[in-house]
């Protein structure tokens, strides 16, 4: 009899060979892991590919061009393709995803550059990042995909001319600017 009081012997479980840990470093391991980003891959190229439609119907004339567009939702088929026939690419979906989302990025700084920077083009930059991010399964590839669209929209920013930093000098009753 244990100390407890009991008088079944105490039994000892055996730990997972993966720990906690090592199963949220890996993204797929979660169970549905792959399946989820799957899931998530089948519903954002055909959305991206509407929206496609959305911007010709509320911005008449806007710079869209629907090759580049086929592109990005293409590849999106494509990894979503490899995943069900590919080893490799089912065991690294999860990354090869959030490189997809970088492409969308850089699409989507591509077409904001090409609409000259316009206010309605950086709203949806802020809608288009946030939504692709939350689809995103690990924090290492939220950080990886949170650091190429700054420097997606940084790079933006500078070729229109809107990356000003410009402070007041309330001392000096002046303006400083500088461009960067």
């Amino acid at each position: 009899m244990e100390a407890s009081g009991s008088s079944e012997p105490r039994r000892t479980e055996r730990a997972s060979p993966r720990s906690p840990a090592s199963r949220a470093a890996d993204p797929n391991a979660a169970e549905g892991g792959t399946s989820r980003v799957r899931g998530i891959l089948a519903i954002s190229g055909p959305v991206y590919l509407v929206w496609w439609f959305a911007v010709e119907w509320l911005l008449p004339g806007a710079f869209n061009p629907l090759p580049s567009r086929l592109a990005v939702v293409g590849l999106s088929a494509v990894l979503l393709g490899s995943s069900y026939r590919n080893r490799w690419v089912e065991r690294h979906v999860s990354a090869l995803f959030t490189g997809w989302a970088c492409l969308l990025v850089a699409h989507y700084c591509y077409l904001l550059i090409g609409n000259h920077g316009d206010s309605t083009w950086w709203v949806g930059a802020f809608v288009t990042f946030a939504a692709a991010s939350m689809c995103l399964q690990s924090r290492r590839e939220v950080a990886a995909f949170s650091s190429f669209s700054f420097v997606g929209v940084l790079y933006a920013a500078a070729v229109e001319g809107n990356c000003v930093i410009r402070f007041t000098c309330p001392d000096w009753q002046r303006f400083c600017s500088w461009r960067i």
